[in-house]
């Protein structure tokens, strides 16, 4: 069970079959012809925008833009990545000779992946000599569900952490095999330049180099690989992205573009309690993500194995875990914030495990070559990857055909943009695209414009609403918008502001409507919605039982009165303050209606409360939770938030449950729940 044949097609042959084993585990096959979905659908709909606009636009290399008009005061779309642009300009030169297709993007980003991968057995292979052991990394990496998701997807990411397993794998070929060291200087260079995260290789080998002349030791042979008179060109490689990084900033300042980061968000800008909370959160929404749990464990105890002294794990790759420790560190410091909400992130921090599992498999090898060579020890770590590989296929499922991904909305965009090409909207027309709080509705639709996107200014500024009232419309339709697309009957029905603006219906199908802004004859007016029931709950009057508090207009009751605070309040003395420990608060029960209705609920948040504080519509019965809340407006240190939903006739009778939910670590304050209650049913009319 040795394998050891280096120079035979046998390895590669292993690692081939068990590659596309997992590729058609994954599902791979599928999901290269699907459009940017799911968890960071709006950053993966940003690469592809820029692909497709240097396609549409014949753009020079120099010129990156993207669907949203935010950039020049909200009137153009020029905006620069962190990053080269090589990856989605490439894709661009395909589409020129193929025809604009998100099935090419993926297929090339996939492959590209799985280069990677390749490089990476072979690097593993060229160390610990033995195919099995080889294999089980590659795989082990492979089973990080976030690697997994990114493998076949559109960020470049994945891309540089492919170069940089190659750069790797030709690096230790330069030390032990006397390789040329222009191929790492050029593919970590390449890595760096797909995304500056990926610096952390090329920083970490640079340590390996100029380590020994810091501290004084001057015993390196000039025959030695390391020596820096043999190795110089590798400690340019960090210089790769800086000239576009420049660029970027120089473009983005010119255009007053705030769209893509060019900067960090550093740990020591933000307070211990919000550390805690930002760890917390991570932990909670990311840690088995990164890697199953059992993994985790296995790595530290690897990790803790490297670091013994009685391991005599020493030499080159333990050296480059201790630097790649810091130089990791360093980054998730650099990139605090960031952190907390993007997963893709950590991509090119997986360079560490891997010279983890090399530095520890390769001190085994050593030392303990029973051990090393046992065929039980090789099948029980196989089932153990194995177990990964299931975990991540699951999540993967999760990912893909969970809450996540809003399944109904894409259909609805893939449905309308055919409708729009034959209502005579191209993608050189401008929309107004409702209620999408990112810009992955405007590349979906193929048509630049706006949406309800808040530009924060990187948080260094006053924020920027667009559309997000009357004068908010107003000001995108004197900035050249055309239509406007709204997704959803129950927000444009339940959405006050935009009466006035969907007068004119251009075409509609099910759930999304396209209204002209320009002027014209009417034909097309919103009905007047009524709500059926108001209740009102303001944390200042409690019923007769003292556990209740209670709506003096309607008579509505509502639970957790034991949860009233005096610390703060929108208005009156009192409001609510929920806990991890106290999860819940002003819940109201009651029936669905007959035929169905819509509810709209809208609450007043303390600002700076945990984030994952929300009110929830709930049928327990039908399995139906709506969380999707937004901020709808900000005042005196309080934030509104408004959530609205439908339920069918399928629910008539079923319990609906209307409560307050903080199932975060930190506080959550709330004042002033207001309920609309919209039957759609005969009773209701």
């Amino acid at each position: 069970m040795k394998l050891r044949d280096h120079r035979g097609v046998l390895p590669v042959a292993l690692f081939a079959v068990a590659l596309v084993a997992v590729c058609l585990w994954y599902g791979y096959h599928d999901l290269i012809f699907q459009p940017p979905q799911s968890i960071h659908q709006w950053r993966q709909s940003d690469g592809a925008s820029l692909a497709l606009n240097y396609y549409q636009h014949n753009l020079g290399f120099l010129r990156p833009h993207t669907h949203n008009l935010t950039s020049d005061q909200g009137t153009s779309s020029a905006c620069a990545p962190s990053e080269w642009p090589l990856l989605y300009w490439s894709v661009s030169c395909f589409y020129d000779l193929l025809g604009p297709d998100d099935s090419i993007y993926r297929i090339f980003n996939t492959l590209l992946f799985l280069m990677g991968l390749f490089f990476l057995f072979r690097w593993v292979y060229s160390i610990v000599e033995d195919a099995v052991w080889s294999l089980s990394v590659t795989l082990l990496l492979f089973s990080s569900p976030v690697v997994a998701y990114y493998g076949n997807n559109y960020l470049s990411d994945s891309a540089a952490l492919a170069f940089s397993f190659a750069g790797w794998y030709f690096f230790s070929q330069y030390l032990f095999r006397r390789g040329s060291k222009y191929w790492p200087v050029a593919l970590f260079a390449l890595s760096a330049c797909l995304k500056p995260g990926a610096l952390i290789s090329p920083l970490i080998i640079a340590a390996l180099l100029l380590y020994p002349l810091v501290v004084g030791r001057r015993g390196i042979d000039l025959s030695n690989p390391l020596h820096l008179r043999n190795s110089w060109p590798l400690l340019l490689v960090p210089l790769a992205p800086v000239p576009w990084i420049a660029y970027a900033n120089w473009y983005n300042r010119v255009h007053d573009c705030s769209y893509f980061s060019t900067t960090v968000f550093p740990i020591w800008d933000y307070t211990l309690e919000e550390i805690a909370d930002y760890l917390l959160h991570m932990v909670r929404l990311w840690g088995d993500q990164y890697f199953h749990p059992a993994s985790l464990a296995i790595l530290a105890l690897a990790f803790a194995w490297v670091l013994w002294p009685g391991s005599k794990s020493g030499g080159i790759w333990r050296n480059a875990c201790l630097w790649g420790v810091l130089g990791c560190t360093s980054y998730c410091m650099l990139q605090f914030q960031a952190l907390a909400d993007h997963d893709y992130y950590v991509l090119n921090l997986f360079v560490l495990p891997v010279l983890v599992m090399i530095a520890f498999l390769n001190s085994i090898r050593l030392h303990h070559p029973g051990i090393y060579s046992s065929s039980a020890i090789k099948v029980a770590v196989a089932g153990f990857v194995l177990f990964n590989l299931d975990h991540a296929a699951k999540s993967l499922d999760f990912r893909y055909n969970g809450w996540p991904n809003d399944r109904d909305a894409n259909a609805a965009y893939a449905s309308a943009i055919s409708a729009l090409r034959a209502e005579g909207v191209t993608e050189h027309d401008t929309i107004i695209s409702l209620p999408d709080k990112s810009h992955a509705s405007l590349y979906l639709l193929n048509c630049k414009g706006w949406t309800l996107y808040t530009d924060a200014r990187f948080n260094r500024g006053d924020p920027i609403p667009y559309n997000q009232d009357s004068a908010g419309i107003r000001r995108s339709v004197d900035r050249g918008a055309r239509y406007l697309f709204v997704l959803g009957q129950d927000y444009l029905e339940t959405t006050g502001y935009l009466r006035s603006f969907t007068t004119r219906l251009v075409a509609r199908d099910g759930e999304w409507f396209l209204f002209d802004l320009t002027d014209g004859p009417a034909n097309f007016q919103l009905p007047q919605m009524e709500p059926t029931f108001v209740y009102h709950c303001d944390a200042e009057n409690l019923a007769p039982d003292g556990v209740h508090f209670l709506d003096p207009v309607s008579g509505t009751a509502f639970e957790h009165a034991n949860l009233r605070t005096d610390s703060l309040s929108k208005s009156g003395d009192y409001s609510v303050l929920l806990t991890n420990e106290r999860p819940f608060g002003m819940t109201l029960r009651t029936p669905v209606a007959p035929g169905g209705e819509r509810v709209r609920i809208e609450v007043w948040r303390k600002a700076g409360s945990c984030e994952e504080a929300i009110p929830i519509v709930a049928v327990p019965a039908k399995a139906v939770y709506e969380n999707r809340a937004r901020v709808i407006r900000e005042e005196d240190g309080w934030q509104l938030l408004r959530l609205e939903c439908r339920l069918d006739g399928a629910a008539t009778g079923e319990v609906l449950e209307l409560y307050l939910y903080n199932p975060g670590s930190g506080p959550a304050w709330f004042d002033d729940l207001s309920i609309f209650r919209y039957w759609s049913g005969e009773a209701g009319r």
